[in-house]
């Protein structure tokens, strides 16, 4: 499309080319737009990876704005921006920028974040779609566009950016061809054209993925943590793991790097819940040490706890805007950087979760923690708020009978359970004031976090300290069979007793009531509940076939997605490092720049000469015999030369006037035509004939002159 046709466009002028759009299909017709509407395409394409990350209104206004453009074109509005009515259309237009981003920053909490550089590079774009008038302004729109499409990846790195972000990017590569169309619609030439830039850059791609030098940042923004958090809370009240059943989500998936325990052994602990006020149970951040490997060269007592067999494994954890992290009983972190371990054996990160993390633990399952438990520690693990008194006089009760042994206390509260009718349900009934009292008594129906509670609750009332943990049991294998995956429908709680000479160890009462929901998972459980869940008559059954095909597209999505983390995004330094070694023999940094240098090279060579073979001139296997004859009679008579711009079968018109057999030049032309412009292929022997019948042309001319 040249300059004058695109802002006639622009500008609102009709054009006579609208009407060779249709004689497309409608594929053809899409790509065979006229540049400007393709790139007001394009313009709204660019902003699909964002609907899920920047606020509703701003990603709106600037849909609006690129919409408004086709009536303002239509009308020729755009014209009245120009002239005298620009000295009032400029300062209106930088005065909604500043307010817009104003409500940018507002947006944001008054924040340095991501999000907010985001949102202000969209305000930015948004005021420079109002002046949409050439080609000039075209570029700038289209590299506006790569930066807004490339910042997606700084928000989110997961599989579904990628796949929505390609097509967008391969569009925006049209935009910049079609702005350099000579003709309008040229559907087929924009796609060749794409080709000829996309196949070429994808060995670079790949060169500098393995062998690029992985440089971590020299600084960081922070990401908005505005977003709604999942999974675990920082408090646990009745009805809140229930609630999290329902979901097939996936929390976090792990991969272990030598045995792993059996689905019976997998408490994924995440927090430690050591004050209760009769309804709610809440993390104690006073009694709370952490200790930071990065910081301190010597750990602490307490975190002094590497006995016997670990688990060594990698978890890859989904965002949940919260910073506690999940690990196995109990946990030492690997890595150094960006994780603290808490004397409650719980692992924090140093700031929200805000996207898929990584991260490599030893847990060792035998490690005896907290042998020795101070005054604080005590009183705190002891304290029962106001309220219960029948549980209360219960517990007191019950623990003079077992002779003031805790270990017999919990056995008889394990019978007490057992033998009471207490059930494991998906939707139990609601408490009111004395909670543990109605559950214990009346209701004796619930789910982990029922149990976990009033268990914790008995034993506190009897003297014994105890507290709450609160993060994931169990899992499911993979697909792939290697790795486990950990749902929000595993979300458990369970409650840990303080022994003399033990010190803190895990009690599950929910194992009391439902041990098939610890060995089988929540997974099993939860399809056995499928009748409760759907129902029982044909509809329900549907339903529930719905369902399952949905848990397995679901997990087979997760299963990608956790590829691609694994293997893309967590390709970090030490995985190329790894990976040189083993695949190149590369071992230090100066060996790994003389392959990435000698590769690109290499490509820079082979880039160079494809281009020169695609602007060689191709020819047809029958003009060489002819450029030869013409070659030759050049130098006996320069006005027999053939022009450039000459047709072959005019020139042989006028080699024939000047030779003697008339009849050779006709077969010449006529072999010629019929091969050139007909149906047939010329082969060997026709490329044979044809040089024949050359030389008696030439013998042929000497003969007359």
């Amino acid at each position: 499309m040249t300059a004058p046709i695109f802002e006639d466009y622009a500008l609102g002028k009709k054009t006579l080319s609208d009407s060779k759009i249709y004689l497309f299909s409608w594929r053809k017709k899409l790509l065979a737009l006229p540049a400007y509407h393709w790139l007001l395409m394009v313009f709204l394409l660019v902003l699909i990876p964002h609907l899920s990350v920047l606020p509703m209104w701003l990603t709106g206004w600037t849909m609006l704005m690129i919409v408004l453009q086709v009536p303002v074109v239509k009308l020729g509005l755009s014209r009245l921006t120009s002239g005298r009515l620009k000295r009032i259309f400029n300062p209106l237009k930088i005065f909604s920028l500043f307010v817009i981003s104003f409500f940018v920053w507002i947006n944001f909490n008054q924040s340095f974040s991501v999000e907010f550089t985001v949102g202000l590079l969209l305000a930015v774009f948004s005021a420079k779609i109002c002046e949409f008038y050439n080609r000039r302004d075209g570029y700038i729109l289209l590299n506006l566009s790569l930066f807004i499409l490339a910042t997606a990846f700084l928000l989110r790195q997961d599989i579904g950016v990628v796949l929505i972000g390609l097509p967008v990017f391969f569009a925006t590569l049209i935009g910049f061809i079609a702005l350099n169309d000579k003709d309008e619609q040229t559907p087929t030439k924009r796609l060749n054209t794409l080709d000829l830039l996309v196949l070429p850059a994808l060995p670079l791609l790949v060169v500098l993925f393995v062998f690029f030098p992985r440089i971590p940042p020299l600084w960081s923004l922070p990401i908005s943590g505005d977003k709604a958090e999942t999974g675990v809370s920082e408090t646990m009240s009745p009805g809140d793991f229930s609630n999290l059943s329902r979901s097939s989500e996936l929390a976090f998936r792990v991969e272990f790097l030598n045995t792993p325990p059996s689905r019976f052994d997998m408490y994924w602990r995440g927090l430690v819940y050591e004050s209760f006020d009769g309804a709610t149970w809440r993390m104690n951040d006073e009694l709370m040490q952490v200790y930071s490997p990065r910081h301190e060269t010597t750990p602490p007592h307490w975190a002094q706890i590497k006995q016997g067999g670990f688990y060594d494994y990698r978890v890859i954890l989904e965002p949940t805007q919260q910073y506690w992290l999940f690990a196995l009983d109990y946990p030492i972190p690997y890595d150094e950087n960006y994780m603290y371990l808490t004397n409650s054996f719980t692992l924090q990160s140093l700031m929200d979760v805000t996207k898929q993390l990584s991260y490599t633990v030893h847990s060792y399952p035998d490690a005896v923690i907290g042998k020795a438990l101070d005054a604080n520690q005590r009183q705190i693990n002891l304290e029962i708020p106001k309220g219960n008194p029948q549980s209360q006089q219960f517990a007191q009760k019950m623990y003079e009978q077992s002779g003031h042994d805790p270990e017999k206390y919990v056995q008889n509260i394990q019978t007490y359970i057992q033998a009471q009718g207490f059930k494991y349900t998906l939707s139990p009934p609601r408490l009111h004031n004395h909670r543990i009292d109605e559950f214990l008594f009346d209701t004796k129906a619930g789910f982990c976090e029922h149990y976990a509670s009033s268990f914790t609750f008995l034993m506190r009332a009897a003297g014994i300290p105890a507290r709450v943990v609160g993060g994931y049991q169990g899992g499911e294998l993979g697909a792939d069979g290697k790795s486990w995956e950990v749902r929000q429908m595993d979300a458990h709680a369970w409650s840990e007793i303080w022994l003399e000479n033990k010190g803190w160890v895990r009690i599950d009462p929910t194992a009391f009531i439902a041990p098939d929901r610890i060995e089988n998972g929540m997974n099993n459980t939860t399809q056995k509940s499928a009748d409760e869940l759907f129902g029982n008559d044909i509809k329900g059954k549907w339903y529930y076939q719905q369902f399952r095909l949905f848990k397995m597209f679901n997990r087979y999505s997760d299963q990608i997605s956790y590829y691609w983390q694994k293997q893309i995004v967590g390709f970090n330094q030490d995985k190329q490092k790894n990976a040189l070694s083993k695949w190149f023999n590369i071992h230090n940094i100066q060996e790994q720049f003389i392959v990435l240098i000698t590769l690109l090279g290499g490509l820079i060579l082979l880039f160079v000469f494809w281009v020169m073979q695609k602007r060689k001139k191709r020819y047809h296997p029958l003009d060489l015999p002819l450029m030869l004859l013409s070659k030759k009679l050049t130098k006996v008579n320069p006005i027999l030369a053939k022009a450039t711009s000459e047709p072959y079968l005019s020139w042989l018109d006028r080699v024939g006037k000047e030779i003697l057999d008339k009849k050779t030049i006709q077969e010449v032309q006529g072999l010629y035509r019929q091969y050139r412009y007909g149906q047939h292929k010329a082969n060997q022997q026709t490329i044979k004939k044809m040089n024949q019948l050359t030389k008696e042309v030439l013998n042929s001319f000497h003969q007359k002159h």
